[in-house]
């Protein structure tokens, strides 16, 4: 099982789909993933009242100086090459990764993510924001885990 927040969760998606141990993984728990670069890129921009255009000219420019490959840090474009099931936590007050990336995520693969919304949590705020939910009784985290191979 592999657990990643934030960022984190964009290197267990990275794993899952590039890795040649990716199918010792049995699952993976994800709390506001970094999913799509460019979204969370974007999301930011926005909320610094930064044009459009400019955001689109600091990409390139990262691009071209760092070497940055936006492209390969879009997991979403990929999901069709993940294989294990996945329980994806996300709060729609999240400005740092923009929720819609995760619901993408679900659209894509009905079949291998259970997705949990968390009204008002932060960036990777969802068990704060409802611990009970998370982890008390017949809770989410233990009906996930009951259904995955150990």
């Amino acid at each position: 099982m592999l657990v990643g927040y934030s960022m984190g969760g964009g290197i267990v998606a990275n794993f899952l789909i590039r890795s040649p141990f990716a199918d010792r993984v049995v699952g993976a728990v994800l709390d506001s993933p970094m999913l799509d670069f460019r979204a969370t890129i974007d999301l930011g921009a926005e909320r610094r009242g930064l044009p459009t255009f400019l955001a689109g000219v600091g990409k390139f420019v990262s691009s071209v100086r760092f070497g940055v490959d936006r492209a390969a840090l879009d997991y979403l474009d990929r999901a069709d090459e993940l294989s294990v099931p996945i329980l994806l936590f996300h709060g729609d007050g999240d400005t740092t990764v923009p929720q819609r990336t995760s619901e993408t995520l679900v659209e894509g693969r009905p079949d291998l993510v259970d997705y949990e919304a968390f009204d008002g949590a932060v960036h990777v705020g969802a068990w704060n924001a409802a611990p009970e939910r998370c982890e008390r009784g017949t809770n989410t985290l233990t009906r996930f885990f009951g259904r995955t191979p150990s």
